[in-house]
């Protein structure tokens, strides 16, 4: 994705125009676009800089998750892509992750794109006294693009320390992506069924749940926690502040709706 210009793209109820400024979508009518123009990424004077991917057909071949060639990952274009940012072995570390998740909830949003960066500035007012972000996502209700931005380490209490879950990390943030591709419609059907599982922690568990507040003040947080929770392959072993098999065992009743719903939505 472009850092400033246009696309032109075929949305769910036909031709979409959007605005990028610096790397933030904007949504526009489309009747302010020729409709003529071939479907793509625009330059600020509207000539065409990158034509859009033809349509996923399902009834073709999956294309290979991504393969290393030559020392080059070659990626499957109906998946979001790692830009380059000077972070090789992260960025070939979230490549792999990305080829391991379901090829349908990756085409939900093809044109989303993920940059490793050094740190990111808290976002969110109930985590400026930790003083980091360890992920952010950018986007728009609706759409299938935005940008991920996963930090190599963060600050706190005014140490440094190294991201140690950026596997999870990423796969929370896809959660929000594919959330609001959706217009939040799956933390919306699964908000009942989440904080059902929640009120059965024992104290504990609760001591276990750290940020508490933060999740369960958000079915858009608990979701996406819930997504990387279901889908995160391998190591991570960290989800809502608790182990993985424990989190796993309390959330069992959301993970099996959640996994239920996005494959009748999205397809397996």
């Amino acid at each position: 994705m472009i850092e400033n210009g246009f696309r032109l793209y075929q949305g769910h109820d036909g031709l979409a125009l959007a605005q990028i400024v610096n790397g933030m979508v904007y949504e526009l009518e489309p009747s302010q676009a020729d409709h003529n123009l071939p479907l793509g990424y625009y330059d600020d004077n509207f000539n065409l800089v990158q034509p859009e991917l033809a349509k996923y057909d399902p009834n073709q071949l999956r294309a290979p998750a991504g393969t290393e060639e030559g020392g080059q990952w070659v990626e499957d274009p109906y998946r979001p892509k790692v830009l380059s940012n000077g972070y090789r072995q992260w960025e070939t570390r979230m490549r792999e992750v990305i080829a391991q998740l379901p090829a349908s909830h990756m085409r939900a949003i093809l044109n989303t794109d993920i940059k490793v960066v050094d740190k990111i500035p808290p976002m969110d007012p109930s985590l400026v006294d930790r003083g980091y972000t360890l992920g952010l996502w950018q986007g728009n209700k609706g759409s299938n693009f935005g940008l991920i931005k996963i930090a190599k380490g963060f600050q706190f209490k005014g140490r440094k320390a190294a991201l140690r879950n950026p596997d999870a990390t990423m796969v929370h943030e896809i959660g929000h992506a594919i959330d609001y591709a959706l217009n939040q419609q799956p933390s919306k059907m699964l908000m009942g069924v989440m904080a059902r599982d929640a009120l059965t922690m024992t104290k504990v568990e609760k001591r276990q749940f750290q940020n508490a507040a933060y999740w369960l003040g958000s079915n858009a947080e608990m979701f996406a926690e819930l997504y990387a929770l279901a889908y995160t392959p391998g190591r991570q072993n960290k989800f809502f502040g608790m182990k993985r098999a424990g989190a796993e065992a309390k959330f069992k009743t959301s993970i099996a709706t959640l996994k239920n719903y996005l494959d009748r939505t999205l397809g397996t």
